[in-house]
């Protein structure tokens, strides 16, 4: 009779343990979705960088989100900062795109004053 008593026991510890572990796991997915959402934020003026790490922020605060993690502010606040950077990087880029475009076309339409 001991003998299932202890095996009871070290079953339990041994849930309990991966229990911990995979929440600990989903913590740190928590933890890096607001890691990256801020490296996002301070990026933006890069525009692809900070582009690249609000996606991060987004795909890693969700997936926390959608398996219930610890942390649930931590996701939260990777996502808001990641979904932030996302559209002023992208602005970012179409305001550097047009204003290539612009000193192109500039460039090509008084190239005459040069020769």
């Amino acid at each position: 009779m001991e003998e299932n008593t202890n095996q009871e026991v070290n079953t339990t510890t041994t849930n309990t343990t991966t229990n911990a572990q995979t929440a600990s796991n989903l913590k740190g997915l928590s933890i890096a979705g607001m890691v990256c959402g801020i490296v996002a934020v301070v990026f933006i003026w890069t525009g692809w960088f900070g582009l690249i790490s609000g996606i991060a922020a987004i795909v890693l605060s969700s997936i926390a989100l959608a398996k219930k993690a610890e942390g649930k502010g931590m996701a939260i606040a990777g996502l808001v900062t990641g979904i932030v950077a996302m559209v002023i990087a992208l602005i970012v880029i179409i305001i550097a795109a047009a204003a290539v475009a612009t000193v192109t076309s500039a460039a090509s339409t008084y190239s005459y004053l040069l020769r």
